[in-house]
């Protein structure tokens, strides 16, 4: 996939006042799989309602790949196509932007 310049993670409210209080972010998938699952702009509305359609706030971090200090791969992620890892700590530094969404009942909507 061609690099694009930002790639997304997305959090519970929870998980980001928790993020938002440490200089590096290291979710629990950094310990238990060894990786950040990130998504590609065109890849978030899939990734969200799949992995978080139960939750109604959720917060998506707008990441400049430039400024990611740790390795960043693009790999096949089961039948769902090749999506973004990142195999270290995610530094607050690298976030351009904190978008807070709402998911509503109709689906989440992704400009």
């Amino acid at each position: 996939m061609e690099q694009e310049m930002f790639v997304y993670h997305i959090l519970t409210l929870d998980e980001w006042k928790k993020f938002n209080q440490e200089e590096i972010y290291q979710p629990p998938s950094l310990q238990n799989e060894g990786f950040i699952h990130l998504s590609y702009h065109q890849q978030v509305p899939a990734t969200v309602n799949r992995f978080y359609n139960q939750h109604q706030k959720l917060v998506i971090l707008k990441i400049e790949v430039n400024k990611i200090n740790s390795l960043l791969r693009d790999e096949i992620s089961g039948q769902d196509g090749v999506f973004p890892h990142l195999y270290g700590g995610l530094e607050k530094s690298a976030i351009r932007d904190v978008l807070m969404v709402e998911n509503s009942a109709e689906g989440f909507h992704w400009p």
